[in-house]
């Protein structure tokens, strides 16, 4: 008789545990960037499959939680359960990088400057399989990517500063993209 409230004790504890794991590794990521795919993609956003630039930061910028203020961002809410959605990135002085996050925040894809050597980068992120590989010139730095989930969010980051740098990636980012795919 001594032994349940041991075993009840320990039954609670697991289950609590559980709960708690369940909260925070799945529910609460989860919502976190629900909150953010609605909030860009939404009715006062940009929309899907649409990049949206954000404005250089400044200390009053708050979007996106603590920005650096040495980069420009611009952001994508993606849906592949359609078809495919390409994504395009042209190149400029300095650092700039393309990141892609399924719709449970985890980082899936990352390419950088120091990868590309001067080109310009599509990525085409499908849902199921890989959509079919596209001859291109020597400019274009191709890649095809499975998104674990059907939506998710395209980050671009460019170096911001010296005002210089900023000049050049304003510029450059207005050749970037984020688009479905006809099918």
């Amino acid at each position: 008789m001594r032994w349940w409230p041991l075993i009840l004790s320990v039954a609670v504890f697991i289950t609590s545990a559980a709960a708690a794991h369940y909260l925070v590794l799945d529910q609460i990521p989860k919502r976190a960037i629900g909150t953010v795919m609605d909030r860009i993609a939404g009715p006062e956003g940009a929309g899907l499959n649409t990049l949206r630039a954000g404005a250089p930061v400044k200390p009053e910028s708050r979007r996106v939680v603590r920005p650096s203020p040495d980069l420009i961002y611009s952001i994508c809410v993606y849906d592949v359960s359609e078809g495919p959605v390409e994504l395009t990135m042209v190149p400029s002085v300095g650092y700039h990088s393309l990141s892609l996050y399924d719709a449970r925040t985890n980082n899936f894809f990352v390419v950088n400057d120091r990868s590309l050597d001067g080109k310009t980068v599509r990525v085409t992120v499908s849902g199921t399989k890989k959509p079919a590989h596209a001859p291109g010139d020597l400019t274009v730095a191709r890649f095809q990517v499975i998104s674990p989930t059907h939506r998710g969010v395209a980050l671009i980051r460019r170096l911001a500063t010296p005002d210089d740098v900023l000049s050049n990636a304003l510029e450059a980012r207005k050749a970037d993209d984020c688009q479905a795919l006809k099918r």
